[in-house]
């Protein structure tokens, strides 16, 4: 791989960390269920603390444990996906403080996503990159009516990376996208349901 590659690889899975694209999501999410004022400056400054309590966690794990922070190995990565498991029903339940049924919802999906994404991660390694940014894609692409559908193409340059910098093989890039496709449609037919 030459130098531009790599640097490139790693700019673009850098700027779709998990954490920062679902502390980004969340965000957008609250925004678009029309939490604003007051109520939407409290929601953000609890977000950042709690990604901010995440982050050190993270970190001291990672210490803890001697990995990198992709956590390659798939056995360690179940130790950090139950602690995000635990901050992630932290986040749902403290939503109901806000009042806002929507938003709830919206961290509904997130813990059911992450149930998941733990369940599979006991068997096999797939990419959070990709599983985390098809989410957060398809949550905007439905919020925004379709209008933002041009954000596609950054699955695959984001699957370029992962593939590019040896994080993942075309098996687990593929299956961390089918993955949340699967639970966007599920979750486009539940609303349609209600």
């Amino acid at each position: 791989m030459n130098k531009d590659e790599s640097v490139l690889a790693r700019i673009v899975s850098e700027v779709f960390e998990p954490m920062v694209v679902f502390l980004a999501i969340s965000l957008i999410g609250a925004w678009h269920v029309h939490l604003r004022g007051i109520s939407y400056g409290l929601y953000t400054l609890y977000i950042v603390g709690v990604g901010v309590l995440i982050a050190v966690a993270r970190v001291r794990l990672m210490r803890v444990m001697h990995t990198n922070w992709d956590i390659s190995n798939r056995v360690k990565r179940v130790r950090l996906l139950l602690m995000l498991l635990a901050f992630s029903i932290l986040l749902m339940w403290s939503t109901y403080l806000w009042h806002t049924p929507a938003l709830s919802r919206l961290f509904e999906l997130f813990v059911l996503w992450m149930v998941g994404f733990f369940l599979i991660t006991l068997k096999i390694k797939i990419s959070g990159h990709m599983a985390v940014a098809v989410l957060a894609i398809g949550l905007l692409v439905s919020w925004y009516d379709m209008s933002l559908w041009v954000l596609a193409i950054l699955v695959p340059i984001l699957g370029w990376s992962r593939l590019k910098l040896k994080r993942h093989n075309i098996l687990e890039v593929i299956l961390g996208t089918a993955y949340s496709f699967g639970v966007l449609l599920v979750n486009h037919a539940f609303i349609a349901f209600r």
